[in-house]
């Protein structure tokens, strides 16, 4: 039965009924929520920031989007199946080019909004902050959100999707610098193995440490960037959003698992 339905998205996706309205398609990944919020809430939150991308974008069915996020899962290892690259895995399933997400931080009666939208070559993210916002408000704050994003610019539709170069790096110093060369011993030097871009680690990719640390995740311009999980050899690891090399949403798991730390916006709380 699966594997008929896997057909018949193949066959709804390259039909011209499919995504006919010129728009460009897109992804609404399920939203985040951190904090005491109702399901209504969230749904309701879900169902504004559909509409407002409806006016933009030709969004891909739910239950299409549910068939390529199970066949990434059968795909992917359980190492390698962070957020960013489940994402870029059914994109490429559905060929499609956009994707956005957004995330909710509720604290007593106020709320943090932020909007991800990632085209595969770059990813925009805009946020705001409301204290005391009621339903209505946090409304408000998602449509200016996305026109923040999307409004006004020409967004054109994608027909293929070209990835990144896909290599071996080495981070080593070379004549008293550091960089990244094509060269290099996997057992003195870190080792990257993903998608390259100007000559640095870019998108997806894992790096693997002399000391047997290892990270799985996005990156961009040569460091951590995006949704990865860095492990450390007794097991403990820290999961979640990067940026530029830091702690940004990210959460420390000890070696039972157990969550140690949190880090909120690039604030550990």
């Amino acid at each position: 039965m699966k594997h008929i339905l896997i057909i018949l998205s193949i066959l709804l996706l390259s039909s011209p009924l499919f995504g006919q309205s010129g728009k460009p398609q897109t992804i609404i990944i399920p939203t985040g929520s951190l904090g005491e919020m109702s399901e209504a809430r969230i749904k309701i939150l879900e169902k504004t920031l559909e509409s407002k991308l409806d006016d933009h974008f030709a969004i891909v069915p739910k239950e299409l989007f549910e068939e390529a996020r199970e066949k990434a899962f059968e795909e992917l290892e359980d190492d390698e199946c962070t957020e960013d690259q489940c994402i870029m895995k059914i994109q490429e399933f559905l060929q499609v080019e956009n994707a956005f997400k957004m995330e909710l931080i509720s604290e007593e009666d106020d709320t943090h909004v932020s909007l991800t939208w990632n085209d595969q070559n770059q990813k925009r993210v805009e946020e705001d902050y409301c204290e005391g916002c009621k339903t209505k408000g946090l409304r408000l704050i998602i449509g200016g959100l996305v026109e923040k994003l999307v409004g006004g610019k020409t967004v054109e539709p994608i027909v293929v999707v070209e990835e990144r170069q896909k290599g071996v790096l080495y981070s080593r110093s070379r004549n008293g610098e550091w960089g990244w060369f094509e060269d290099g011993n996997s057992f003195r030097n870190y080792m990257y193995e993903g998608k390259i871009e100007n000559g640095k680690p870019n998108g997806e990719g894992t790096m693997l440490y002399p000391d047997g640390d290892k990270y799985v995740g996005g990156w961009k311009d040569g460091r951590p960037n995006g949704q990865g999980t860095h492990t450390y050899p007794d097991g403990s690891k820290y999961v979640g959003e990067f940026r530029d090399d830091l702690f940004w949403n990210t959460t420390y798991h000890d070696t039972d698992g157990y969550i140690k730390a949190e880090w909120v916006n690039g604030v550990k709380q």
